[in-house]
């Protein structure tokens, strides 16, 4: 045989091999089409739990999200509680030690009546002795005025009574000398009295500032008895105190529901506060409100 029948030979098994292959692919083609029919439903049915799957992952991540936010609210919100409780712990210990400067500046306010009391015993002292100093002294005068006659007529037994005269100036120089310094310290005793009443002054504002902020401190935690308690012991103390009044006022006003006490003390803040205090005027709508609705006398235009 030679090349040429070899290479038409060679051609033919190709071209039969490839129509074989084309063959059995289309073979193979057709059997994967219909297995590809048979598992679409159930790919459709697995798509279809994707897709619901995919939903409830969406879902799941939103309620993360939720969850982390109130999660993050939670947290602050903790934060701020143990804030809160720091500083009610805080404001505890200031009471507490307020308390106890209270009650150090009542024994120091007992000590300073004991002192007043010993000054005032010793100022009635000073003067009794006083008094009897000058009834000393004019009795020396006197008996000075009779010595200096006595000398003018007695001039033969001058020297004898020149000395006793010495001796009366001399004492009457002592005695003069312990009524200057008694004298000075009358004069020093006003002054004593003064510096006391000074320290009961500032000791009875002290005072009366604790009663303040011990009002304010049981305002600010809602415990509005307690609070009315403190601001009456401030105006106790001092009748004249605006605030006190007016945080009284507005207690009954808005909390302990009295309107006469309110109006009471709010007319009293009105006749204390400076007239460019920031609350006046809403004060002064409040109870024009208040005798509106009231109507208990006629309206008038409060001062």
């Amino acid at each position: 045989m030679n090349k040429k029948g070899i290479w038409i030979v060679l051609m033919a098994v190709v071209i039969l091999g490839q129509g074989m292959g084309l063959f059995y692919c289309l073979r193979h083609a057709r059997a994967v089409s219909q297995e590809l029919q048979s598992v679409r439903p159930e790919y459709e049915e697995i798509a279809a739990e994707n897709l619901q799957m995919k939903n409830r992952y969406d879902e799941l991540t939103e309620e993360h999200k939720t969850l982390k936010q109130d999660y993050e609210n939670l947290t602050r919100q903790s934060q701020m509680l143990l804030e809160e409780s720091r500083k009610i712990k805080e404001l505890t210990s200031s009471l507490e030690q307020t308390q106890n400067e209270l009650k150090a500046l009542q024994t120091q306010d007992q000590e300073l009546t004991h002192q007043d009391q010993e000054l005032t015993r010793q100022n009635d002292e000073l003067a009794r002795q006083n008094a009897e100093r000058e009834q000393e002294i004019k009795k020396l005068k006197e008996a000075q005025a009779q010595l200096t006659q006595q000398d003018q007529e007695r001039k033969a037994s001058g020297e004898a009574l020149a000395r006793e005269l010495e001796e009366y100036k001399k004492k009457y120089e002592e005695l003069l000398a312990s009524h200057t310094a008694l004298e000075s310290e009358i004069k020093k005793t006003p002054t004593k009295f003064t510096e006391i009443a000074q320290q009961d002054r500032v000791l009875i504002k002290d005072t009366a500032l604790m009663h303040y902020n011990l009002g304010v401190f049981y305002t600010l935690n809602k415990e509005y008895r307690q609070a009315i308690g403190e601001f009456e012991r401030v105006l106790e103390l001092d009748p004249e105190d605006a605030y006190a009044h007016f945080n009284l006022g507005y207690i009954y006003a808005k909390h302990v529901v009295d309107q006469e006490k309110a109006v009471e003390h709010f007319r009293y803040f009105l006749q204390t506060a400076p007239g460019d205090d920031a609350d006046v005027e809403w004060v002064k709508e409040y109870l024009l409100t208040h005798r509106a609705y009231e109507a208990r006398d006629p309206l008038k235009q409060i001062k």
